[in-house]
């Protein structure tokens, strides 16, 4: 394995945010092979630090392999000077100078936590390139802090609702209520294409200024208190272990109201998950393809056809050859893919 720096010859005008100015910027490749060795293993490919005076961002990829393929992690964290910058992060998986994986985004005080697949043994290289930017000048900072605060405060207190939200009691005979929230028409209509049509269009939720939910009490709380605030926890929960379930039941409410950036979050966190649940596997391709997460099917396919004879084996295997003939074909096609071809 071998680490090299590189001078980046990317335009970081091009990538920059759209307000601040570039104060720092880091550019590295590392090249590395993937053997599917027995005991899994988990080695550590990339580490960097970008840091000013009062602001630290780091970045750490590695690469976890096992018998059946490698997954390389690439996990980049603002560890200090919280709201003080932004960054402008490239990835990039290649193998003999194929593209296999790029992507881009923006980080402000948050982070960047991206995966890709290596299903075959080989040499491969990871390109990343960041970019440091100051952040918007205080006060607009403040001013954005105060009005998430200012909303989490009216979604849980309530005040001038204009909406209730019933959440339908799926266990009992007489399709009671299991819960109701009070939220206001104007903040769900901004955050919802799918609200905004309820609530302005001649429809019974709309003169009655009640909405039936069929989701849990669980998701529609998420799903509520991410539309107030831009988050999906709030802070009671925020340091609680979501399992890949409840992260799919959130992606089909998310699908469902047409909140794109959650669902985009929920499948970020699906991602992180799938590889270490296989007996998820199969369902998550269901609701992958359902709810149209592409990345999430993808890789999910691929650990499918990785596991062909474990995931065979699964109580679900039947019902998904019954009810799945389309997703059936797509892994078939798949697994055609990775048998190596006969020698001439």
């Amino acid at each position: 394995m071998s680490s090299t720096a590189s001078t980046s010859h990317a335009n970081p005008e091009s990538q920059r945010p759209s307000r601040g100015r570039l104060v720092a910027r880091y550019s590295s490749f590392v090249d590395f092979t993937t053997a599917h060795p027995h005991p899994p293993t988990t080695t550590t490919v990339l580490q960097c630090d970008l840091q000013e005076p009062e602001v630290r961002w780091a970045l750490k990829a590695h690469s976890c392999q096992n018998s059946s393929w490698t997954v390389v992690w690439i996990n980049l964290e603002n560890v200090a000077g919280s709201h003080k910058s932004q960054v402008t992060f490239t990835a990039k998986v290649t193998s003999d100078s194929v593209v296999l994986k790029e992507e881009s985004a923006v980080a402000a005080n948050g982070g960047i936590y991206t995966t890709h697949l290596i299903l075959n043994s080989g040499l491969y290289r990871l390109q990343v390139q960041l970019f440091m930017y100051e952040k918007w000048p205080p006060g607009e900072v403040e001013k954005d802090r105060d009005l998430s605060c200012d909303l989490a405060k009216l979604f849980k207190e309530g005040v001038l609702s204009d909406v209730v939200l019933q959440v339908q009691s799926g266990d009992r005979a007489d399709g009671g209520v299991a819960r109701e929230f009070r939220a206001h028409k104007a903040v769900l209509s901004a955050r919802s294409p799918v609200f905004q049509c309820l609530f302005t269009t001649d429809m019974a939720e709309c003169r009655t200024a009640t909405v039936p939910v069929n989701f849990s009490v669980e998701v529609t709380e998420r799903i509520l208190w991410y539309a107030y605030t831009g988050k999906m926890e709030h802070e009671a929960s925020e340091q609680q272990v979501r399992t890949m379930a409840q992260n799919l039941d959130v992606l089909a409410a998310a699908d469902f109201y047409d909140m794109q950036p959650l669902k985009s979050y929920c499948e970020e966190l699906l991602l992180k998950q799938i590889g270490s649940r296989p007996e998820e596997v199969l369902r998550t391709i269901v609701l992958a393809d359902r709810y149209g997460a592409a990345r999430l099917k993808r890789v999910a396919l691929d650990l499918a056809a990785s596991n062909a004879r474990r995931i065979q084996q699964r109580p679900e295997w039947l019902r998904f050859l019954q009810d799945h003939r389309d997703l059936v074909n797509e892994l078939f096609a798949l697994l055609a893919e990775k048998i190596p071809a006969a020698p001439q």
